[in-house]
């Protein structure tokens, strides 16, 4: 698994497209990321593996925020954090679906955060772009994570709780989707 994406970015940073010249399945927003990161660093094994390590970093990060902002002390999230980390560690991987778990612990990150009373016009807008790039990161899960995002913005619509965040939020989520399908037809794949 780890070289099959590994090659979808290595083959993205060559300039070959996703579609037309390389078979792939899921949506490659993940391989255009590590494509970037490879173009930068060095096209090899060894970069890639870093990409996931920062990655593993990321999850683990946000995982103890969110379980620290949930049991008040910070032994239980550290000793949670500590455990999924050796348990995951050997077979770690940068993907798709590690990227989108990043995305679902920064979605609850930012949940936290609004709750404790963070103001920021910017929050609705953050939020529905996460919840945007799901899909094209991979499309299966990504839709039910997107479907999710527009669960939450028609509940407040319905309930008239915010409704101008709701209508930002799920304008915001529609975006990525617009810019890939629209890179689809100008690139011609």
């Amino acid at each position: 698994d780890e070289i099959w994406n590994y090659n979808f970015a290595r083959n993205i940073a060559k300039g070959l497209k996703p579609y037309e010249d390389i078979s792939m399945v899921q949506t490659p927003f993940a391989a255009y990321l590590a494509a970037v990161f490879l173009s930068v660093f060095g096209d090899t094994v060894i970069v890639f593996r870093i990409l996931g390590a920062i990655l593993a970093v990321g999850v683990f990060s946000f995982t103890y925020y969110v379980a620290k902002q949930v049991h008040q002390d910070w032994l239980m999230p550290f000793a949670l954090c500590s455990f999924l980390a050796l348990f995951n560690m050997l077979a770690w991987i940068y993907n798709y679906n590690n990227l989108n778990l990043l995305l679902v612990i920064l979605l609850m990150y930012l949940q936290y955060k609004k709750a404790g009373g963070a103001q920021g016009k910017w929050y609705p807008v953050i939020e529905g772009l996460v919840f945007g790039m799901t899909p094209i990161i991979k499309q299966n899960t990504g839709v039910f994570i997107f479907g999710v995002g527009v669960g939450f913005c028609l509940y407040a619509y319905i309930k008239r709780k915010n409704r101008t965040e709701a209508i930002t939020q799920f304008c915001s989520s529609v975006c990525p989707g617009i810019l890939y399908v629209s890179y689809l037809f100008v690139s011609g794949t």
